[in-house]
Formats: structure tokens, sequence, C-alpha cells
């Protein structure tokens, strides 16, 4: 919605502020009275009108030293002030008031559609100027936001605008550089350098470029002429940017290309371009392929002296091709294992990761990385070893055996004497469950202890104790629990050994029994009994 113009009328006669208000209304403005120069001023800061028609003859202060004040606060610059006068209507005083601000000066008397149309003149005036602003801010704006340094000159090479960037790389604000000499704003000479490109420009109407080193920086250069309207030369453009960073990645691009060629002469293994071909026929072998395979990047290069397809393993080969494969109609990372056999006939176990190049949407070639994992092949197969031996170990025991995690207090595993104790199938179906499971769950035999107590075994050494224990089938028995904290495979666990107890604990429970019952008849019987040691006659 288009916003209602706001006019503020000065006059100490209260007649002419009527007048002058209906007619200004019956116009479509919105109007506000004023008879003083107090209020003129107070009706200014709190409406924030965009006119006010202001009187010179006040009573407290003059429309002359009201104009004054107004202008000489930012927060009225827009505001149109249009001084109407009866008494002051020489030139000398309209020159006074123009002077001191004004933006308009009418002479009394005026006709009513005369003072309307003067009036509409002025805020198209003012609109138009608003406009103007605007678009010079948004300019300015625009041209602020060029993060490259731009200076505008004239045709002699005086600066006559500049942008932010270009008062920051010249270390001045913008208005110290405007009408200083080009080559005294970048060289900081008081002449033009020998191959300054103003003079070539001038004369060839073409852009120059050049690349200079300013301040330990480098930087590009490149000036345009400015034609006129009637095609003679008017001034430049000058641009500077700031392409150190740019020259030092291209250093850095160089020096990690010849770090790239040093990493992979020295890297354990193979790195490689090759076609999906059925022979995958190297485009590209690094120095890694005589270590690997015990032939030279040559020998394998084009298939000179063998394809990478007979170093495979005959076994192997179609596993291989089958995951590559799988992997490139995906568009994927292929990652596998398999062996390969060496110059010298030796067998070797190989990691491979690698994917495919694809150009214009079609597979070009394949990249990757083929690394020998022979030890660390050996290195499993001897830990799967040592893990049956040790779990051989623990079932040929009679306790049950438990190794928790010690972060965590988790269950990992158990050995065949544990399935057998609690009345499981097997083991999976014990550590699929927790201890709680396994324990009476009556108070104090309970998760929460059991937890607690390895804590304890974990913080202050090894337990030992009497439990509460559970079948499958939920039958109660007791057993005796020594948790120890060790160290199995680098990682902290918990050692628990189980012993069933429960003819222990029958056995105590009936000799409890038994002596309670031989106290109830020695000390109920009406006889006088004496027990009598046999050895020394001791009662």
């Amino acid at each position: 919605m288009k916003e209602t113009v706001k006019i503020v009328v000065v006059d100490d006669d209260a007649a002419i502020v009527e007048i002058t208000c209906k007619l200004l209304e019956q116009a479509g403005y919105q109007t506000f009275a004023a008879y003083n120069g107090r209020e003129a001023i107070e009706a200014a800061k709190a409406l924030h009108p965009q006119m006010m028609l202001l009187d010179v003859n006040l009573p407290d202060i003059s429309g002359f030293e009201i104009c004054r004040q107004l202008r000489s606060d930012p927060q009225f610059e827009e505001m149109f002030i249009v001084i109407l006068s009866s008494t002051y209507t020489d030139s000398e005083s309209a020159a006074k008031g123009l002077e001191l601000g004004a933006d308009g000066y009418i002479f009394r008397p005026i006709g009513n559609r005369e003072l309307v149309e003067r009036i509409k003149a002025y805020l198209r005036i003012q609109q138009a100027e608003q406009r103007l602003k605007r678009i010079a801010q948004e300019w300015q704006t625009t041209f602020d936001s060029v993060n490259d340094a731009v200076f505008l000159t004239d045709a002699d090479g005086s600066v006559i605008r500049c942008n932010r960037a270009a008062a920051e790389f010249a270390g001045r604000p913008a208005g110290e550089l405007i009408g200083r000499k080009w080559w005294e704003v970048v060289h900081h000479l008081d002449q033009k350098i020998d191959d300054c490109p103003l003079s070539d420009v001038r004369e060839t109407l073409e852009r120059r470029s050049i690349v200079q080193e300013i301040n330990g920086r480098r930087f590009h250069l490149s000036v345009d002429p400015v034609i006129g309207g009637d095609g003679r030369f008017i001034g430049t453009v000058h641009v500077i940017t700031d392409i150190t960073e740019e020259f030092q990645i291209q250093n850095a691009l160089a020096e990690r290309e010849r770090q790239l060629k040093t990493l992979l002469s020295n890297l354990q293994g193979m790195v490689y371009s090759c076609l999906n071909d059925e022979n995958w026929t190297m485009i590209f072998v690094s120095q890694g392929a005589l270590d690997l395979t015990g032939y030279a990047p040559e020998e394998l290069l084009h298939n000179r002296v063998i394809s990478y397809e007979s170093i495979i393993h005959p076994d192997d080969r179609a596993e291989v091709r089958r995951i590559v494969n799988d992997a490139l109609a995906k568009q994927q990372l292929y990652e596998l294992e398999y062996r390969i056999i060496t110059k010298n006939g030796s067998i070797k176990h190989v990691w491979e990761r690698g994917h495919g190049i694809w150009i214009d949407g079609r597979l070009n070639h394949l990249e990757g990385l083929i690394t020998d994992i022979t030890q660390r092949v050996k290195a499993e197969e001897d830990a799967k070893r040592a893990a049956r031996e040790f779990q051989e170990i623990i079932n040929s025991t009679n306790e049950a055996i438990f190794i928790d995690d010690a972060a965590t207090g988790k269950m990992i595993m158990v050995n065949d004497r544990t399935v057998e104790m609690y009345g499981y199938n097997c083991a999976e179906e014990i550590l699929a469950g927790n201890i709680g499971d396994l324990s009476a769950n009556i108070p104090p035999f309970t998760e929460e202890e059991a937890q607690r107590r390895i804590r304890l075994a974990i913080e202050k050494g090894p337990q030992t104790f009497e439990w509460l224990a559970k079948r499958k089938n939920g039958e109660i028995f007791w057993v005796e629990v020594s948790l120890k904290k060790t160290e199995i495979g680098g990682k902290g666990r918990v050692l628990a050994v189980v012993r069933d107890i429960s003819e222990r604990k029958a056995a105590e429970e009936a000799l409890r029994k038994s002596e309670e019952q031989f106290r109830m008849m020695f000390t109920q019987h009406g006889a006088v009994m004496l027990l009598i040691d046999p050895n020394d006659g001791r009662i």
C-alpha cells in the first residue's frame, strides 16, 4: 500500500494554517499544524514528515533558524523544507533560505492551484532523489562487495572512484584516494612506472594486464579503457587481484606432484591404472610392483611380459572379477583380498582397493592400490588357532567359566561346562542374555549386585563369594564364584570361575540339622549326661 505523504504546515497565523491544511488534504496529503518554531521542531522529530512548509516570521524562532537546525540533524536529511513567506519576498532572502538548506522558496501570495502543483513538483523531485540515492547505494554496495580492488580513473590517471577493497589495498580511506594519481596510490611513486599499462591502454584502447610483486605479495593488474560516447578515451578501470594464494597453490601443487612421485616410489604396495578387460591390462604401475610381484613395472605395462590376470591365483580369478564387476555396476569402490603368484613362484595374500574412472558416463579405466597382507593373514590365522586352543583349554575344566567385558560387564564368552551347568542348549543362548538371567534374582542375588561385584574385582582385586544361581528351567542352586580382572587380546576382561557347591551346601545343611537334633536331645533328656574326651578324660 502506498504511504500517505505527511506535510507539516508552520505559520503563526492560524487562519493561513487552516486554509493551507485544508487545501493539501483535498489534494490527498496528511497535514499537521504548528504555530511556532518549537512546535515545528517537535513535529519534525515526532512525525518524520516528507515535507515541511515553513513561514519565516514566527513568534519564537525564525524560519531561517529552524531550517538551519533541521538541516544540521542527519535524521531530517531526506525531509523537504519549503519556505513560504509574504514578507521576505526578495531574491536575497530566497538565496539565504536556500543556502541554509531549504529545498524550495515560495513567495506569497500564491494561487491555491499553483501552490498544490509546486508541492507536487517538489515531492516528485524528492522521490526522484530518493530513487537515485537508493540506486547509488545499491551500486556502491555491489561495488564494495567485489573482492578485487577496483579504481576508476580519468584520462590523466587520477582516481575518481574506488571500492572498499581498493581502500584496503591502499591502506587509506577511500576519500583520501580521490584525486590522487594511479601510480601514487598503487606504487607509492611520484611518476609512472616504466611498464605502466595506462600508456598502452590510452594508445591501443585495449586491455592490458601485468603481474607485479608489491609489498611481498603477487598481484594481477588489469587496465581496461573507458570510451566516451564520441569514441574518445576518457578514463580507465583498474582491477587489482591478489594472486598470492593462487601462486602459492601452484607452487604447492608442483611440490605435491614431486612428493606424490616420491611417495609412489616408496609406497608399500602397487598403485595402478588398468583397463577393465580380460587381462586387467596395466596402463600405469608404480615402482612398488617389483617388491609386490617380482615383476618390474615395464614387464606388467600393456602385458609386455605377463598380464596381471596371469599373476592372480587361478582359484581366485573368478571371484576377483565378480567382486570388481559388481562394484563397477553400482559405481562403487571395490575392496577384496586374494592370492597372487609372484615371479619366483611364491604365493602372497594381497588386499586391493580401487574404483572405476568414468568419463562422459562411460567407464574409462580402473585405479587402485594393491598391498601385501601375507603377514597379516598369517597373524590372523595364528590368532584364530590360539583362540581355538584357548577355547579347548577352558572347555576341558570342570568349572563353568565366564569372560566378561571389563568396560560393560557384558558376557562375551562361556565354556561348555557353563552351558551344561545352567541347562542351556548352546553358548550363544547364554550370551544373548545377561547375568541376571543366571541369578536367582532374590536380593541380594540380582543383576545389580553381580555388576557391583564385577566392579570390585576390577577396582580392588580378586573376589570370591557364594551366589544363588538359576538354571534355564528355573531351578535354584548354590555356586561359588571367583572373579579376577585380566587382559585377553589386549583388552580388559573379567574372568569368572563358577563351581557348583549344591552338594556341599546340602551336606552343610544336613550337618546343621543333625547338630540341632543332637542339641535338643542332649538338653531335654531328664538324666545326667556327660561328654568325656576319651583321650584325656576331660569332660
